[in-house]
């Protein structure tokens, strides 16, 4: 598995909980969780287990690590000292959750892009770009000021007027 390190809010959306969670189980066990995909495992174990089972923190984390150090399908670890109490975990469908978790983190969760976002084309430049034409002359006369825009315009309609004449002489010989 790919070792990219995960933004605080990657492992958030990994572990199925809030930042704000993460930042209080971290402080609260005294630790810093790891960021990389193959360790936040254990985080979204341990954040399943105090949310859906109510374990105080230091119970889900040494029951996580006991599930996640075993290999096999289905992993029955005991939950309490007296072993009355068996607690099993399907290693299979959390593993499965957690990818379908991991591959959302990484790809909707990513570092966010600064400044604006880009507009999209309007219909007409999508249309006229689809179509093959270049926009690079209209988009450098935009940056001209009022101004320089009229003098261009000026000096191409003496062009197109010298060039008519030039017609017009040339047609009368």
């Amino acid at each position: 598995m790919d070792q990219t390190r995960l933004s605080l809010g990657q492992l958030a959306i990994v572990a199925g909980s809030s930042t704000k969670w993460i930042k209080n189980a971290e402080m609260l066990l005294g630790i810093s969780f790891p960021r990389t995909p193959s360790e936040a495992v254990g985080v979204g174990l341990l954040h399943e287990l105090h949310s859906e089972l109510d374990l105080p923190l230091s119970l889900a984390r040494d029951i996580a690590n006991k599930v996640l150090s075993t290999s096999g399908r289905t992993s029955g670890v005991p939950a309490l000292a007296s072993g009355n109490v068996r607690l099993f975990v399907d290693l299979n469908r959390y593993r499965s959750t957690f990818n379908a978790r991991l591959s959302r983190a990484l790809v909707l969760g990513g570092p966010k892009r600064r400044g604006r976002p880009r507009a999209a084309a309007s219909g007409a430049i999508a249309a006229a770009l689809a179509h093959g034409i270049d926009l690079g002359l209209l988009r450098d006369s935009l940056r001209l000021s009022p101004a320089e825009r009229l003098a261009r315009l000026d000096a191409n309609a003496a062009f197109v007027g010298a060039l008519s004449e030039s017609r017009a002489r040339a047609g009368s010989k």
